[in-house]
């Protein structure tokens, strides 16, 4: 555990929320990861280990922010799930959004797939305008805090006090796995600029961090694409197609936390 937070400045730096990593922790003592990328096998890759300490990382935290990575990965985009709130969520806040709106205060814009339609002699009317609806249920449930608990009416509270929770599975493609990490390595690197170097002339060494990640990609088993060996215009492709994809909210172990990362 306290080398996890010995870490905990990388996993930070790749924006990923630091409250994942004893779950991490606890994962990698009970020996339920098995990853395909050894650290001896990291060490013994020049592509790999050399690159990382030519951009001035310790190679044993680089790898271990890896090895989170990939598991983190793979959790929320093969074990994702998505926890569908019941109806009291949206309810409540478009009645505050109505109270904002009687009150004359500013409100951001709001899109609501949800409609109500009323019969009135004779004629059927819809409502679908979320500015609109938000001002009725706002002015109904004023309404039912001046009535009795007894009144018929107060039955409608089911309305705006609906609790249930339900599950929705939201599996993920290996392509969407391979632009979500190659986006965490991309941020880790970008929120570290200290991370840079120069190969020695000759070397043939590439500093390129694109072009490491595309390899640890492929070494990860991610992609067996060996073009991503050698070249990082395959990935390019991926992190252009996927950019606004929407992930699942957790995983199995691990939830997913989109904060601003904490730098030190």
């Amino acid at each position: 555990m306290e080398y996890m937070e010995d870490i905990y400045h990388y996993i930070s730096l790749a924006g990923v929320s630091p409250s994942n990593i004893r779950v991490f922790a606890n994962r990698i003592s009970n020996g339920d990861i098995q990853t395909p990328l050894s650290y001896e096998d990291f060490l013994a890759d020049e592509d790999l280990a050399e690159v990382a300490k030519m951009l001035k990382m310790e190679t044993d935290k680089f790898w271990t922010l890896v090895i989170f990575l990939d598991d983190y990965v793979r959790d929320i985009c093969f074990n994702g799930v998505n926890i569908a709130k019941g109806g009291n969520t949206m309810m409540w806040a478009m009645i505050d959004r109505g109270r904002k709106i009687v009150e004359g205060q500013q409100t951001a814009p709001m899109k609501v797939d949800a409609d109500l339609t009323f019969r009135l002699q004779g004629r059927n009317y819809k409502i679908s305008d979320p500015d609109s609806l938000s001002v009725l249920l706002y002015w109904i449930h004023k309404g039912m805090l001046q009535m009795d608990s007894s009144h018929p009416i107060w039955e409608l509270n089911w309305l705006i006090d609906d609790y249930e929770r339900h599950e929705q599975e939201q599996r993920e493609s290996t392509s969407v796995a391979i632009w979500y990490f190659a986006t965490l390595m991309k941020d880790f690197f970008a929120n570290n600029p200290d991370f840079k170097g120069r190969a020695p002339k000759g070397s043939g060494i590439s500093l390129n961090k694109l072009l490491l990640i595309s390899r640890l990609l492929y070494r990860l088993g991610l992609s067996q694409n060996d073009n991503f060996l050698y070249s990082d215009d395959t990935l390019k492709g991926f992190l252009r197609q996927y950019r606004d994809h929407e992930l699942p909210e957790r995983g199995k172990f691990y939830v997913r936390v989109d904060p601003t990362p904490y730098l030190y």
